[in-house]
């Protein structure tokens, strides 16, 4: 791409000296038309999501149209924007494509892009089992959905109970026996937003 001075000649047949005439011109390549988006966020299922499609150079206004697309979501003809809310997980092939207004041929470009729908977090644990004074307690917390590595994080536990970061497994040997509020937290990997989900829990210590 770029301008480049160019300058043309033309020789005729007249006799016995050849006719010449020149003329310079100014030609304009354009650079190709081209999608700079490199990779489309994750999304969660029965979330909103929203994502622009950019591209550079080409002639404006810009026509942009998807394939592959999980329903609902859908890409805005004029601004290339994916919204929507998805119904189902799942990792969706989809491929966009950007057509541009040069005459006298519109310029096309499409990128294929692997888009991931991920099911929403949520801990499934129902309740924690009682526990007694001077025993050791184990009790995992598990969850569904969402995109590993998960964090976990809990408040109310009675000292010296603690839930593991990694496993959101709580354990320890507790000294005092009540019922007590806990309250578990999980945050997940999904990008560019992570997930979380908080559940209430009921823990006795006899």
């Amino acid at each position: 791409s770029g301008t480049f001075p160019v300058t043309v000649t033309v020789t005729d047949a007249t006799t016995p000296t050849n006719l010449t005439a020149s003329k310079q011109f100014s030609l304009v390549i354009a650079p190709a038309l081209a999608i700079t988006t490199t990779a489309l966020p994750e999304g969660v299922v029965n979330a909103a999501y929203s994502a622009p499609v950019a591209a550079s150079n080409g002639a404006a206004p810009l026509a942009w149209s998807a394939t592959g697309l999980p329903s609902p979501l859908t890409i805005n003809a004029t601004t290339g924007a994916i919204t929507g809310t998805p119904g189902a997980s799942g990792t969706f092939p989809v491929t966009v494509t950007v057509t541009d207004a040069t005459t006298p041929t519109n310029q096309t470009a499409s990128k294929q892009f692997s888009l991931v729908i991920v099911s929403g977090l949520a801990i499934t644990t129902t309740s924690l089992p009682n526990g007694a004074v001077g025993l050791a307690y184990s009790a995992p917390v598990v969850t569904a959905g969402g995109t590993t590595p998960f964090t976990w994080s809990a408040t109310g536990l009675p000292s010296p109970l603690a839930i593991n970061a990694t496993s959101g497994a709580i354990t320890g040997t507790p000294g005092a026996a009540g019922t007590f509020p806990v309250t578990v937290t999980v945050t997940d990997a999904t990008t560019p937003t992570n997930l979380t989900a908080s559940k209430q829990f009921s823990l006795v210590i006899a």
